[in-house]
């Protein structure tokens, strides 16, 4: 009997620790949860567009780039010219400069400001006309006795290039008048200058150009020389002659010459003449002196007058000049109503 019951206690014990640990195991287990699977859509591929940049500075107003185009900017160059009626003056007397400023294709630069200058002294300014020439009437009165160098000069502009040109000018005192002569000594006894009545004035210029010249130098060459009775001996000979042995380019210039202006001197007056629009001729008797000119645009530029010429007549006798004019008339005027074309430039020196 205690041998059952103590089996039973057993057998409880061991259903006991069954259960307990039945409950453990249940309290203890992980409870899993299934999880849908992830779904990976496709990414759509959108093409990458790259603006292009059309900005460069900042912008005030919305701090984006702004491009600015660049504008080449074409640089005018000109030229200057300068002329002047005398290049040796008593002081005093005036001197006509006259300014030409043209483009570097060879077109008057028009509305253009010149200005003047003895040295650096300014003597005066003046605006470019239609056909690119500006003038001044030099007083020398106030300066001394020197040589000035006279120029011409043009600043320059926006897009304009600037120019000048220059040239000398001596200027002289007169000797102060004395009433004893014997007081000059033999050095200051200077015999009279003998000049022709009309004398041509030049404007020149130096012309360069390339030319192709040969080269000459010494070469050889093999000769037969035969010698003795019958020419017996012969031998062959290395003799030296001038030959060519090439070409170079060099560079050489010359004198271009234009005749500008006309000085007529009867011992009594001396003029002096601008040949820049006219073309003239003259003829001499005594002390009177004739000068025809005819115009270059409103005639053949011959110096002969013809029927329906613009021509003009300067006569020089003694110590008095006379200009006179003619177009559609035969005879010449003082002042010819039919006369359009603009005077001839003369400057009385003397």
């Amino acid at each position: 009997m205690y041998a059952k019951l103590a089996v039973s206690l057993f057998i409880i014990v061991i259903l006991s620790f069954v259960v307990v640990g039945a409950q453990i195991n249940s309290s203890n287990a992980t409870v899993v949860t299934e999880t849908p699977a992830l779904e990976i859509l496709p990414v759509e591929e959108t093409p990458l567009v790259i603006q292009p940049i059309e900005e460069t500075t900042p912008n005030t107003l919305t701090g984006s780039l702004v491009i600015e185009p660049v504008v080449e900017q074409t640089i005018l160059t000109t030229i200057m010219e300068l002329l002047m009626d005398k290049i040796s003056v008593i002081r005093g007397q005036l001197v006509q400069l006259t300014a030409s400023l043209f483009y570097g294709d060879g077109s008057p630069a028009v509305n253009k400001g010149i200005d003047f200058y003895a040295g650096e002294v300014k003597i005066g300014s003046d605006i470019t006309d239609n056909v690119g020439k500006a003038k001044l009437l030099w007083d020398t009165s106030p300066f001394g006795a020197n040589v000035y160098v006279i120029s011409a000069e043009y600043v320059g502009e926006n897009g304009v290039e600037g120019s000048s040109a220059g040239a000398n000018v001596v200027i002289t005192e007169v000797l102060p008048e004395t009433a004893n002569t014997s007081l000059l000594t033999a050095a200051a006894v200077v015999a009279p200058v003998v000049t022709a009545p009309v004398e041509k004035i030049e404007s020149c210029t130096t012309v360069q150009f390339q030319d192709t010249e040969h080269v000459y130098g010494t070469c050889t060459q093999n000769m037969v020389r035969c010698s003795g009775l019958g020419n017996s001996t012969c031998a062959t000979v290395e003799e030296e002659y001038r030959c060519e042995t090439g070409q170079q380019v060099v560079t050489k210039s010359y004198q271009q010459c234009t005749t500008t202006k006309l000085r007529v001197n009867n011992g009594q007056k001396i003029v002096e003449i601008d040949l820049k629009e006219y073309a003239c001729s003259n003829t001499e008797s005594g002390s009177m002196i004739t000068v025809i000119c005819d115009s270059k645009y409103d005639g053949n530029g011959d110096g002969k007058c013809n029927s329906g010429e613009s021509c003009q007549q300067i006569l020089v006798n003694g110590t008095t000049i006379q200009k006179l004019e003619k177009n559609s008339d035969d005879e010449y005027r003082a002042d010819d109503e039919s006369y359009f074309m603009q005077d001839i430039s003369m400057v009385v020196i003397q």
